[in-house]
């Protein structure tokens, strides 16, 4: 569903009509000059997506897309340097950024390739184009943004629909990055490869994905590879991993993670007790949740007893009298509870609009999750993260053994999701052993049945369109 996106207009710029925050690869760089900045020139590269013309007569569906070269109004580039992508990322003093349409012409992502330095001013601009690129769902940016301008960042995503952000190569050393993640945001995609995250970074993002959080049930994807995270920041996010349902991809891939904060994660995707926070936090949850159901319930009930009062006032004929026999009157105007036909429809309907409102409790300890044994309350565990990358970490045979423990689980209580369904442990100081053949085993087991499982929903869905 698409957000509103406000109307922001900065004081300092008044767009003309020739170049309208709606054409975006000239709006920029005129207004760039108009704002009276240090003088950089913009070039926007512009990649259009062609529609895929063989998606009837092939399964593979390829994307055409061609790239117009907009120079922009501030220097011309020569023919040689407008050739490649290769010879606009050695202009060094130009703000490159590339612009992908679709097939409409709608504005869907915008990257920003290899900048020195981002103007605090582009990103102004962004805020002001931003109504009238509704499409706008993902923004790239690699390398040349500071620390500062992450709230710049955030406002974009908070006045957009972008639910991708990725800023890979950037360096973030002590920059906010959970702002991200918080309140209104609808982040699904967040990519912070390579920007020199520390520990404290890492606990700030992972709180964020505590649920009952907002981001905790929006965010499916977070790539944190090649940083200098610990066993401290693993922990974190494995602590976050107990509540969170909705995280299904996590690339740590090139950290300095160990077995201890692997273990952290690995038992957070296997049966564990909960905590007596865990469990008070629980019954908090479920008690809130049925206050609500019956406020809501009461509320309704009132509105649809109003409405059906209303609308036998507007009855001007009175119903013909009929001879009853003795006794015999209740069983044509009550039930055996004492309530008339129309109360029935009238809380039968209430109860479908509750069902249809408030849903199943989606909490990740709700009953079917847990199970008590011996007087304590386990949880079977998380079964929404599906990928996991730990690669060229420092993590050795304990966490073969262990992710092999957890696999095995996942498969015999086999459950919907399944849980891990690839996992990657390359380029770490693990001997060769039997835990890593039936790891190898398990996984390729739940590839083809993920597999099988989506060839059969692709052919029933073919079923129905030939219908």
């Amino acid at each position: 569903m698409s957000r509103s996106v406000q109307n922001v207009q900065s004081p300092r710029l008044v767009t003309s009509d020739k170049y309208h925050p709606s054409d975006l690869d000239n709006f920029l760089p005129w207004a760039f000059t108009e704002m009276g900045v240090e003088a950089k020139p913009v070039i926007i590269t512009r990649i259009e997506q062609s529609p895929d013309r063989s998606f009837n007569s092939s399964r593979s569906k390829s994307i055409k897309s061609k790239e117009i070269q907009t120079p922009g109004l501030v220097t011309p580039i020569t023919k040689s340097q407008s050739k490649s992508y290769q010879s606009l990322e050695a202009l060094e003093d130009y703000i490159k950024i590339t612009c992908i349409y679709n097939s409409n012409s709608q504005l869907v992502k915008i990257k920003f390739c290899k900048n020195k330095k981002i103007p605090k001013c582009v990103l102004k601009l962004l805020t002001i184009a931003l109504p009238y690129h509704t499409q706008l769902t993902a923004i790239h940016v690699n390398g040349g943004l500071s620390p500062d301008l992450i709230l710049e960042l955030r406002q974009i995503v908070a006045l957009s629909n972008i639910t991708e952000v990725a800023l890979d190569n950037t360096m973030l050393e002590d920059a906010a990055v959970y702002i991200l993640l918080e309140d209104n945001l609808n982040l699904k995609h967040l990519s912070l490869a390579r920007c020199t995250l520390n520990d404290d970074m890492v606990k700030a993002l992972a709180s964020k994905l505590i649920y009952p959080l907002p981001a905790s049930k929006k965010l499916c994807i977070l790539n944190l590879s090649t940083n200098r995270i610990t066993d401290i920041g693993a922990k974190c996010i494995g602590n976050a991993l107990r509540t969170n349902r909705q995280l299904a991809c996590l690339n740590l891939s090139g950290n300095m993670i160990g077995d201890e904060g692997a273990e952290t994660i690995l038992n957070s995707l296997k049966k564990f007790a909960l905590t007596a926070d865990e469990l008070r936090d629980m019954k908090m949850r479920r008690l809130q949740y049925l206050k609500q159901e019956h406020q809501f319930k009461n509320n309704r009930v009132d509105e649809m007893g109003k409405k059906s009062i209303v609308s036998k006032k507007k009855v001007t004929k009175p119903a013909p009298t009929v001879p009853l026999k003795k006794g015999k009157i209740s069983d044509i105007y009550k039930d055996a509870e004492g309530t008339s036909p129309t109360d029935n429809i009238t809380i039968d309907s209430c109860k479908v609009y509750i069902k249809d409102m408030f849903g199943p409790v989606e909490d990740p300890f709700r009953s079917e999750h847990i199970v008590l044994e011996h007087g304590v309350t386990y949880c079977l565990g998380n079964n929404s993260l599906c990928y996991l990358n730990l690669a060229y970490n420092d993590v050795n045979y304990f966490t073969v053994e262990k992710l092999c423990a957890v696999l095995r689980e996942q498969t015999t209580l086999n459950r919907q999701p399944k849980g891990l369904i690839n996992v990657c442990i390359e380029g770490n100081n693990i001997p060769s052993c039997e835990e890593l053949k039936e790891i190898d085993l398990i996984i390729q087991s739940n590839l083809n049945t993920v597999t099988k499982v989506s060839l059969a929903k692709k052919k029933m869905s073919g079923k129905l369109s030939v219908r």
